[in-house]
């Protein structure tokens, strides 16, 4: 995945902090329930794919994977029945959202162990960055959290990035919303339009006459 820098794009984009947002109306909504408890390389689930890479880490030999589970003892942020996402507790994962198709707006439950820095970051295909919101401060194990996300007006969302300075991070109700195509004239319809002017010249033309 390759990030290139920041644009003039982060105009047309804004935070999102509630997941009953205007821009996440009809959005899908990825809860993790229906995925079985374990850790994952990478998980694919309807239009995302999500996967974690490490920067720091105490054993070499550990591969950086993701976890699905639902230890309340760990995750004190969700009911007890709630299914998570989280980066495993291993030190410098952090965590990536790439989605199949283009998105205008997304937005997550986030809760952590710790107090480093997090950001969360909106990336286009190019690899320009669009928007990026900083997490505050967590404190140790209490797991308190927010509903954070970036919504884009153009519609240019091709990932996510959650970057965190080793800390465990958690995961829930990811909810995104697919771009809507603006739908392209076929040159046939474009030809008849284009007669149909003339054509209506020609009648002004001859009613003048």
């Amino acid at each position: 995945m390759l990030f290139l820098g920041t644009t003039g794009l982060a105009a047309y984009a804004s935070p999102i902090s509630s997941i009953t947002d205007a821009a996440l109306t009809g959005a899908t909504i990825l809860s993790f329930e229906d995925v079985t408890v374990g850790q994952y390389v990478s998980l694919t689930l309807d239009n995302v794919t999500i996967s974690t890479i490490t920067y720091y880490e105490p054993n070499p030999s550990w591969t950086p994977v993701i976890n699905v589970g639902n230890d309340v003892r760990q995750g004190k942020w969700v009911p007890p029945t709630d299914k998570y996402l989280d980066n495993y507790y291993a030190d410098g994962h952090d965590l990536y959202f790439d989605f199949a198709t283009n998105v205008s707006a997304f937005g997550l439950q986030i809760g952590r162990t710790n107090s480093s820095d997090v950001s969360l970051n909106a990336w286009d295909s190019a690899g320009n960055l669009i928007e990026t919101v900083a997490i505050p401060d967590m404190s140790l194990w209490t797991n308190p959290s927010g509903y954070y996300g970036i919504s884009s007006l153009a519609g240019n969302i091709s990932s996510v990035s959650l970057n965190m300075a080793r800390d465990p991070l958690y995961v829930d109700d990811f909810a995104y919303v697919e771009s809507v195509a603006t739908p392209v004239p076929a040159p046939a319809t474009i030809l008849l339009l284009g007669s149909s002017l003339v054509g209506l010249a020609g009648a002004r033309r001859r009613n003048k006459a």
